[in-house]
């Protein structure tokens, strides 16, 4: 509880009081309230008791006078009462402060204390007595008077002056230097630390060169697949043009702009002339000048955008992520320039292109270039994973032939990656019955050892494929520019399967392709016994002449090795 007298308004103390019945005839008046301001509760309570003292004792007063002078008393004394009631009440509100300043009144002499406290009480009550009379010194200088004698309570500088006594001795100067000395050093300290905190938060890590960070990306990609992973010469092609045509700098340094030149420049490299015997990385900004003033059509978009632009950026990207920085570039947006080459959508070989093709095949007189073509177009796998089959894998499985790839291989000297796609690419897949009735399986299965020995004599065996069935192709009369070469296999083969209406997820399933979605995942991940059966004996195109293949000699094929270098001019 307050007190009986006692309220609060937000932080300030409220005092309170109704004016008694007999001097509130219209029964309409409302309590009598002063605010006592923010101060103790202590003090309030302390106020709030001499007021309502103040207020008993006027009534008293108040009731005595009407007893004497009932007959001349007005209709209605409320608004004397309460008029008188709240000029009392704030003239001696001045003395209650004083007393509760008197707490705080804590000089350096302990007998100065109540001197000082008499002495700014006994002003503060001579304030009260003219306020009281309507003097006019309190009523003009009132508030000033009431702070200087409060003053004198709770200031010894006042309260000496006031007295006469002598003022405060001054301190010490060494040891108010010191002291200041010591606070400005623990606050330069801080400031110190807090900037070195700033600084490091705010400094700008700078990350390796590009140079250094495609030499650290090689290195990598090197490690995890070889010395022979076909993507290195590209990355080390791809660094020495970029840093011919944007120079060496951070890997974070570069901008969007620097990235844009970039491309609006390289967009002018001709073609595959990094394969030229006389190129020169020197001369990229030559090559690209010259090609800009004939006009030449230069890089394909797809080959601008993922051969170029996406190595450039899987760079910058790695370096960042090594020196533990971001990657600002993330998602700059780069415009291809007009003009650029759109990609070119070719045809798969129809069924009288892969007759040419089977055909120049078994003429070539050499079993990868007479079986590749047809086992593509059988399976519908790529030619990298072909190239490295073993003639131990195939398989019986629910009387159908099969072959589950494998993820790397024993080439006689070390352990080798297969150059498989995505995980997909290592489901085992069907061979069709057609290969069994020409001989061809019962051949393989008698040894052992990759099916395509010849393939494997040299450094890059799956390179050597690529190579070997793009001249087949080539000889067969396929145009590049018309027709995709052996990965067109690919999509006659997937084509085919659709025109036979054979189940989605075995097609998938046949070709390494990713499945559907989660409801296809469930059961057996491979292929049931019927969806074996259907790729296994669906039926071929009688277009298709299959009778180049009757009757090989699978083994004197095999021995059969390409002629090395150029052939002879007549």
């Amino acid at each position: 509880m307050h007190g009986r007298h006692l309220t609060r308004k937000g932080s300030a103390w409220v005092f309170q009081m109704r004016v008694p019945a007999r001097f509130n005839f219209s029964l309409k008046s409302s309590p009598i309230r002063i605010t006592l301001g923010a101060i103790p509760k202590r003090a309030a309570q302390v106020a709030a008791r001499v007021l309502a003292v103040t207020a008993s004792i006027h009534f008293e007063r108040e009731r005595f006078h009407d007893m004497a002078e009932a007959s001349i008393r007005t209709p209605d004394p409320r608004p004397t009462v309460a008029s008188l009631l709240r000029d009392d009440f704030k003239s001696i509100l001045p003395l209650l402060r004083g007393l509760d300043d008197a707490d705080r009144c804590q000089p350096s002499e302990a007998t100065l204390a109540p001197r000082m406290v008499a002495a700014g009480l006994d002003g503060l009550a001579d304030l009260v007595a003219d306020r009281t009379t309507g003097s006019a010194l309190a009523r003009n200088q009132g508030a000033a008077l009431e702070s200087y004698f409060r003053k004198v309570i709770t200031d010894e500088g006042t309260g000496r002056e006031h007295l006469g006594e002598p003022p405060l001795p001054p301190r010490e100067p060494t040891a108010d230097i010191a002291k200041v000395l010591s606070v400005v050093t623990d606050m330069q300290a801080k400031q110190a630390a807090m900037e070195a905190k700033l600084a490091a938060a705010t400094a700008v890590k700078h990350g390796p060169l590009f140079s250094a960070a495609a030499d650290a990306y090689h290195e990598k990609l090197r490690l995890a697949h070889g010395d022979g992973y076909d993507e290195l010469k590209y990355v080390r092609h791809r660094k020495a043009v970029f840093l011919k045509l944007c120079g060496d700098k951070p890997v974070n340094q570069y901008t969007q702009d620097d990235i844009q030149n970039f491309v609006n420049d390289v967009r002018h490299l001709p073609p595959n002339i990094s394969k030229n015997p006389d190129y020169r990385i020197e001369d990229v900004r030559r090559y690209i000048a010259e090609a800009k003033a004939r006009g030449a059509k230069g890089l394909s978009e797809s080959t601008l955008v993922n051969n170029y632009l996406g190595k450039v950026k899987t760079i910058l990207r790695d370096g960042c992520a090594s020196a533990g920085i971001p990657f600002t570039l993330e998602g700059m947006r780069i415009v291809i320039p007009k003009g650029v080459p759109k990609a070119r959508h070719r045809l798969a070989p129809d069924y009288a292109a892969l007759n040419r093709v089977f055909r120049a095949g078994v003429e070539s007189g050499m079993l990868a270039e007479a079986l590749l073509p047809l086992l593509g177009f059988l399976t519908g796998r790529r030619l990298g994973l072909l190239t490295f089959l073993r003639r131990e894998d195939i398989q019986r499985y629910h009387g159908c032939w099969v072959v589950p790839p494998r993820d790397s291989v024993w080439n006689g000297e070390r352990w080798v990656t297969v150059p498989f796609k995505t995980d997909e690419s290592l489901t085992y897949f069907v061979l069709h019955d057609v290969l069994a009735e020409t001989g061809f399986i019962d051949w393989a299965r008698r040894g052992s050892g990759f099916m395509f020995e010849s393939l494997h004599e040299a450094k890059d065996p799956a390179d050597t494929a690529s190579k070997r069935m793009a001249r087949l192709f080539r000889t067969a009369g396929l145009d590049p520019r018309l027709f995709t070469m052996f990965h067109g296999l690919r999509h006659a083969k997937i084509a085919l399967d659709r025109e036979l209406k054979i189940d989605p997820r075995a097609i998938r399933l046949q070709v390494g392709h990713e499945l559907g979605g989660v409801h296809d995942n469930y059961g057996d991940h491979g292929m049931n016994r019927s969806e074996l059966a259907a790729v296994a004996r669906a039926e071929l195109p009688p277009e298709i002449d299959l009778s180049v293949f009757r009757g090989l000699d699978f083994e004197a094929l095999a021995a059969v090795r390409p002629r090395r270098g150029r052939p002879r001019r007549e």
